[in-house]
């Protein structure tokens, strides 16, 4: 959270000089007693080359480089606070420490990757970053890493969380909004909640990727930040990939998607043994789930114990394959049925 204060003896003014005259207040300006301010003191950005920090010591040697080409952090101290770079403009890796540590990025701002893939781990602070110009990949390394959350990012590129991070507990990214490539997580056996903001778009640029997918998190009970989702655009190459797949989610209770808002839902949808999250599902706007590449899309519902209904009224277009089956609330028949 951020928080601005002002002060000033009247509201509309902050410069900085004596104010103890209205003379110089902003309705009042008289240029002759009131003379322009002096600038203010510009900082010239210092940049380095990328490096590769272990201790403390090596972190502090970076408090005057404001943006450097890459960094990795691979500690063999218990806490790092590398207290310089406002921009990476190539990938912050995490990787390769020796010991159980915490890592602290005060004045990140801007990166261009992150990849994650560290067994002792258990904390990566980044309170200011706010633009992940690539992806944040977390890797089959990440066994003490206990939550992720960026309290200020608001664009990132796409997002890989996969297997084995077994206590990684929430997932926070609750300024995140707009366009968003990709969110693939699966096998979070500790995951309970993943907030992301407010998307708009899942746009892929890149063959054979999801739009959403969520996949074997058991204890998940809440998916939010697609509220106000309404395209789901993804690029395809030989495999069909769904649009939209939540899968063996069973504890599930709260997903934000407005289903009825979702004009564009390319290559289809893939429901699984998904909690009671999803009781309804109305697709009003959806007319077509094709492909970028022209390949039908699919539809697959199954074993979804609380839906109560589903329907996508203005849908004319054929799709590669129908499975809509085991959903005991509308009915067996009925759920095989074409839609």
């Amino acid at each position: 959270a951020c928080s601005f204060f002002f002060s000033s003896r009247r509201r509309h003014t902050r410069l900085r000089r004596d104010w103890s005259s209205d003379v110089c207040s902003s309705d009042l300006w008289d240029e002759a007693k009131c003379p322009a301010p002096t600038p203010s003191i510009t900082t010239t950005l210092q940049s380095c080359v990328g490096t590769t920090v272990t201790t403390q010591a090596e972190a502090d040697a970076l408090a005057t480089c404001h943006v450097i080409a890459y960094l990795t952090v691979s500690p063999t101290e218990g806490t790092i606070t590398i207290p310089g770079p406002m921009k990476i403009t190539g990938a912050l890796t995490v990787s390769g420490s020796t010991i159980s540590s915490t890592i602290a990025l005060p004045d990140l701002e801007w990166t261009g990757s992150i990849t994650f893939n560290d067994a002792n781990v258990v904390t990566v602070s980044v309170p200011k970053l706010r633009v992940l110009n690539g992806d944040m990949n977390v890797g089959t390394t990440c066994g003490s890493l206990t939550a992720l959350s960026f309290p200020a990012l608001i664009t990132v590129n796409g997002m890989d969380l996969v297997d084995t991070c077994a206590n990684i507990g929430t997932i926070s990214l609750p300024m995140l909004i707009g366009t968003v490539a990709r969110f693939y997580i699966r096998n979070l056996a500790a995951l309970t909640s993943a907030d992301f903001g407010a998307v708009t778009a899942l746009v892929g640029t890149a063959a054979n990727q999801h739009g959403l997918y969520v996949y074997n998190c058991p204890n998940l009970l809440s998916l939010t930040g697609f509220s106000t989702l309404t395209t789901i655009d993804i690029v395809t190459s030989g495999t069909v990939y769904y649009g939209l797949s939540l899968n063996q989610l069973s504890s599930l209770t709260t997903f934000d998607l407005a289903w009825g808002s979702i004009t564009k839902m390319e290559c289809g949808l893939y429901l699984n043994d998904v909690g009671a999250g999803i009781s309804t599902i109305t697709l009003t706007s959806l007319t077509s789930m094709d492909c970028d590449d022209g390949t039908p899309g699919k539809l697959y519902i199954r074993d979804m114990a609380s839906l109560t209904a589903f329907s996508m009224p203005s849908f004319n277009d054929d799709l590669a394959t129908v499975f809509v089956y085991s959903c005991s609330k509308i009915g067996r028949a009925s759920c095989r049925e074409r839609v």
